[in-house]
């Protein structure tokens, strides 16, 4: 039998035993690096998806940025501002961030 090593995945907060699952966003540290299987699988989900609006993952990944990002001499917002322009710069046909936070405002005060 193996060694099995247990992980707190950065996104989820969880305490898990870790299936070598990694995360695909740059800037992360070994550490932040390895996460758990059921955020692996939404990080696939979106990065396959051409529309984050569309495929139904803004409001997490959203959410994910807020609470989980900030630092650095920058918000969580502002790093998700820069998660839209990597998705951009990869090919992705997401709205511009004026419209996705448009989208966003609505969602929270409607």
């Amino acid at each position: 039998m193996s060694d099995l090593e247990n992980i707190h995945c950065y996104k989820c907060k969880s305490d898990q035993v870790w299936n070598f699952a990694t995360t695909r966003r740059p800037n992360t540290s070994e550490k932040t690096g390895k996460i758990c299987d059921q955020c692996a699988t939404h990080e696939a989900f979106l990065d396959m998806s051409d529309n984050i609006v569309e495929s139904g993952l803004l409001h997490r990944e959203y959410s994910f940025f807020q609470l989980c990002c900030g630092g650095k001499g920058k918000s969580g917002h502002e790093r998700f501002l820069e998660f839209l322009q990597f998705r951009k710069d990869n090919g992705k046909n997401d709205p511009s961030p004026k419209e996705i936070d448009s989208i966003i405002w609505q969602k929270m005060f409607n």
